[in-house]
């Protein structure tokens, strides 16, 4: 059962959930919270941090933009109208602002409560940075915004006698809601979204096994659709000229939401996978005084074993009446549409 209805949601969620508010986990609270299922908190300094990512990953997006500009200028010949958006001007500034009003009308929309940091809140942040107590590791600095954010949320619960959920995967997070009496940690938001979803246990257990029942199916359509994502080298001049998935595996199996005859999940999984990729063998390169420039002669054509971890969503649906007959509707990636490989072996891709 939902032991509060209040909820703060980290930074880190919000960064995972590519700022989209529109679909995906973040929306998915947006429309509990209207519905009075849930009352979302956040702090000042929470919402400077998230401004601060953004701002952050729209420099990184504008340089990857700006380099396919570079290296893709036949595209942009080729009058092409699936190209204008690419090679058009845009100010890097004004799509950071524009993400920063979608946060405040998200938080608006939502009605999310912004908890202010006060003096007393201090106070206690530097008793537990001097005792070495969570979330403090060591003597770090960058501790210091968590450690704020979390005694704030703390202090407010004191102060009404409220729980609240802390939405994290930071393990000095985890620690300081395990010292805490009023802060319960969930490390994901389909945690969350499964307690209110299985409140009715009888229901959430035939849900659970009506989707586990569908999981060779989920894999079948997963995997193709895997396949025709986009992938790129990251870490050489080359191309990936074609994917093929080996196995779907996955341990965490959410119940996010049940809709009349309609199960909604989300399966974390790891998709191992092999790739046809050609790059430049800088062995056989040459360096161009002139053009400043080096040329490679030859090419290395090899296959690479990878593996990548994805949130999987579905929706099955069913009957609430024995036989139930449960069947797919849906298969999709949580905020994935390209993925990048390196040529140097990682364990695996995020």
């Amino acid at each position: 059962m939902l032991e509060t209805p209040y909820v703060f949601v980290d930074t880190q969620v919000f960064v995972a959930s590519g700022f989209d508010y529109d679909s995906g986990r973040l929306a998915h609270a947006k429309q509990l919270a209207v519905d009075g299922r849930i009352r979302l908190l956040t702090t000042d300094i929470t919402s400077r941090e998230i401004i601060s990512n953004i701002q952050e990953a729209v420099t990184i997006a504008t340089g990857i933009v700006q380099k396919l500009r570079q290296k893709g200028r036949v595209l942009a010949t080729s009058k092409d109208p699936s190209f204008d958006a690419v090679f058009s001007a845009y100010e890097e500034t004004r799509i950071a602002a524009h993400l920063a009003d979608r946060l405040r009308e998200f938080e608006s929309d939502s009605g999310t409560t912004t908890l202010a940091i006060g003096a007393t809140s201090a106070s206690e942040v530097f008793n537990k940075y001097f005792g070495r107590r969570p979330p403090f590791s060591g003597k770090k600095k960058s501790e210091f915004p968590d450690a704020f954010v979390l005694q704030t949320i703390e202090d407010w619960c004191s102060q009404g006698d409220r729980k609240a959920y802390v939405i994290s995967g930071d393990s000095d997070t985890a620690a300081a809601c395990e010292a805490s009496e009023r802060l319960i940690l969930l490390d994901s938001l389909e945690k969350l979204f499964e307690i209110i979803a299985t409140e009715d246990e009888e229901l959430g257990d035939l849900a659970r096994q009506l989707v586990e029942s569908c999981l060779s199916g989920v894999k079948r359509s997963a995997g193709e659709k895997f396949e025709s994502l986009g992938f790129y080298l990251e870490d050489q001049e080359g191309d990936v000229s074609g994917v093929d998935v080996r196995e779907i595996e996955g341990d965490d199996l959410h119940i996010v939401e049940i809709d009349g005859d309609t199960i909604y999940f989300v399966w974390e999984a790891t998709v191992t996978f092999s790739a046809d990729v050609v790059y430049d063998d800088m062995n056989t390169a040459i360096y161009d005084s002139e053009d400043k420039v080096a040329y490679a002669w030859q090419e290395i054509d090899t296959e690479l074993d990878r593996s990548f971890e994805i949130s999987i969503e579905g929706e099955v649906r069913f009957s609430r009446w024995p036989p139930h007959d449960p069947s797919i509707l849906r298969v999709g990636f949580a905020g994935v549409t390209d993925v990048g490989i390196t040529v140097e072996e990682w364990d695996s891709y995020k």
